[in-house]
Formats: structure tokens, C-alpha cells, sequence
């Protein structure tokens, strides 16, 4: 299976590479952006939130947010954390595993990564790059990515038992009704649990509540649609909105701005 996601996805191009030592006041206000970026605490401690979820890192451990998933870092427990950050571009699908919650590296992966940054930062280096640097260093990330998928894969495949698999059925529901508009009760009812039981799942294994999630899900879907160039009347319908209206007021009060203003911003 992973040989042919490594055969799906590559890294197209790396667009930032930066090694930060933070002070222990250092609070960044956040950001959305297209690329896909990778934050790896090499010491110390950061609480990281990354949409409607929150994260503490520390050295060690390695997170990497999405395109346009809302991201915002600061130090934590009074330490001056050493982090490093690389943003990517892919082709190809990106696998799921990669964008879920915090990757805990065992020694060697920590290695395994710190070569990575070392040849990214040679790569931003002119007087140590050459014609063949950059797409040495991108096949060595992409591996070292492939390598985080299959550790975490082995992992969820000995633990996803008992209240974890309810709820990685709940996920998998509301992904595929993303376009139903459901509420609570819809979706507990579909997979035969109490209301107090969705919820407690939610709280457990996301840190938000299954509405908030379940709007989450609607936003990237709408999203993704509008990138497409799909007329913002007919998101609307296929969404479930009963007017373009109620879907401009849903997306902006997520979003900040409405779905044609979004859209206009794309060009």
C-alpha cells in the first residue's frame, strides 16, 4: 500500500525552510495559506492550535497542517523552544495520516529528520546547491513522510478498537453526508448512539464538538468546490443551503469573508 502512495505523491516543490529558537514570550497570530507546512520541535515546548484543535509539542514531536487549515504556535511551560519549519507543495494525493494531530518521533525519526532539515537548509544555501540538490532533498522528505504514515498506520491498526472505532465510523459518516446538512440527532441516530455519547467521542478524540467538526468538514468541502470554479448558487443547492444567502452566511462566519469574495480572491 505505501509504495503505491509514495508512487501517488510527490513533493513538487519546497517553497520556506527556517530554524527559529523562540523566546519563551513568543506568540505568532496564526495563518491560512495553500502550501502545506511542516513544524518540528527540536527542544523545549509549544502549544500549537490547528483549527478547532489545540496541541502541545515538545521536543520531539512533529505536526503538519493541511492547506488553508488555520494554524497559530506559541511557546509554552516557560521554555525557548527550537523549532523548525519547511512548507511543501504536492502532486499527487496527500495521505490522510500525514494531517492527523501530533507525530511523537522515536529517535531514529528524529534523525531522520534533522538530515532532512540539514539538506533543505543547504538547499536555501546557494553556496552549497547544485542542479540535482533540490530534487535529492525533496525524495528524501517524501520518505520521510512515507516513513511517518506507515509507523502511525502500524499504530492505529493495534488501537483502533471499542469507543476508537465508533468513532473513526462517526468521521468516516460525516464525510461522506458532508453535503446532508444533518444535525446531532441525525448523526447519532445513523450510527445508533446517544447525543451525550457523540458528543463525549468528539470531546475525547477531536477536543471539539461534533458540530464544529461537521461544519469543518462542510467548509473544506465548499472550499474545494469554489477552487473548482463551481457556481457559488449551485454549492448552495448541492450543500443543502435553501438559499445562497444561508450558504454566504455559513461561509463567512467561518471564513471571515463571503464565498464570492473568497472566490474572487482566488483569481
Amino acid at each position: 500500500m505505501f509504495i503505491q502512495i509514495l508512487r501517488d505523491f510527490q513533493i513538487e516543490s519546497i517553497g520556506f525552510f527556517a530554524e527559529r529558537f523562540f523566546s519563551k514570550k513568543h506568540d505568532f497570530k496564526g495563518e491560512r495559506h495553500e502550501f502545506i507546512e511542516i513544524v518540528y520541535v527540536h527542544s523545549g515546548s509549544v502549544q500549537v492550535v490547528e483549527n478547532e484543535n489545540v496541541y502541545i509539542l515538545n521536543g520531539g514531536d512533529l505536526v503538519v497542517h493541511g492547506p488553508m487549515e488555520f494554524h497559530r504556535i506559541r511557546s509554552f511551560g516557560e521554555t525557548e523552544p527550537h523549532v523548525f519549519n519547511i512548507s511543501i507543495t504536492v502532486a499527487g494525493r496527500l495521505p490522510t495520516q500525514l494531517l492527523a494531530g501530533v507525530f511523537h518521533l522515536d529517535r531514529q525519526l528524529q534523525e531522520d529528520f534533522l538530515e532532512c532539515a540539514k539538506m533543505t537548509g543547504q538547499l536555501f544555501d546557494s553556496q552549497h546547491s547544485d542542479i540535482y540538490q533540490g530534487q535529492r532533498t525533496a525524495e528524501r522528505l517524501a520518505l520521510f513522510l512515507m516513513e511517518l504514515c506507515r509507523q502511525k498506520a502500524n499504530r492505529e491498526a493495534g488501537a483502533m478498537e471499542g469507543s476508537a472505532r465508533i468513532y473513526g465510523q462517526l468521521v468516516k459518516d460525516m464525510q461522506e453526508t458532508v453535503c446532508l446538512d444533518l444535525d446531532l440527532d441525525e448523526i447519532a441516530a445513523r450510527n445508533y448512539i446517544s447525543i451525550s455519547y457523540l458528543k463525549k467521542l468528539f470531546h475525547q478524540y477531536a477536543n471539539t464538538t461534533p458540530k464544529d467538526f461537521y461544519d469543518d468538514l462542510r467548509i473544506k468541502y465548499a472550499i474545494a468546490r469554489l477552487q473548482e470554479g463551481i457556481p457559488v448558487t449551485e454549492i448552495a443547492e448541492t450543500m443543502g443551503f435553501s438559499s445562497p444567502n444561508f450558504f454566504a452566511t455559513f461561509f463567512k462566519r467561518h471564513m471571515g469573508i463571503t464565498p464570492s469574495a473568497y472566490k474572487k480572491n482566488m483569481r
